[in-house]
């Protein structure tokens, strides 16, 4: 689980980056606290054997629709990162699945 997010929440921060001019620790802090909602968030919604089970509740959705994501808004305000419409007015929709057996059926 903990790649899975990593790899959200850099795309995340990259993408918050490009709509902001954030310093570079507000920025780091912002990452930490938006991977400490997603794991708690997560916590007991991980089947890996199931991949499928849970797709929705993992879902990130910034949108003109479900423009306040409750995690990415907790991530804001604990960072100081500022969460706005005008500011995160693009379009994502991010999926966090468990991580998929290897053929040697050990996890990644």
């Amino acid at each position: 689980m903990k790649s899975e997010i990593t790899a959200v929440v850099f795309f995340l921060k990259r993408l918050v980056k490009l709509k902001n001019k954030v310093e570079v620790e507000k920025m780091d802090l912002f990452a930490e606290r938006l991977t400490v909602a997603l794991q708690e968030k997560f916590e007991g919604h991980w089947v890996p054997e199931k991949p499928s089970k849970g797709q929705a509740y993992r879902c990130i959705r910034v949108n003109a629709f479900h423009k306040y994501d409750p995690e990415l808004l907790r991530a804001c305000r604990e960072s100081g990162v500022h969460y706005g419409t005008k500011t995160h007015n693009y379009s994502s929709l991010s999926h966090i699945p468990p991580p998929s057996p290897s053929p040697t059926g050990s996890a990644r």
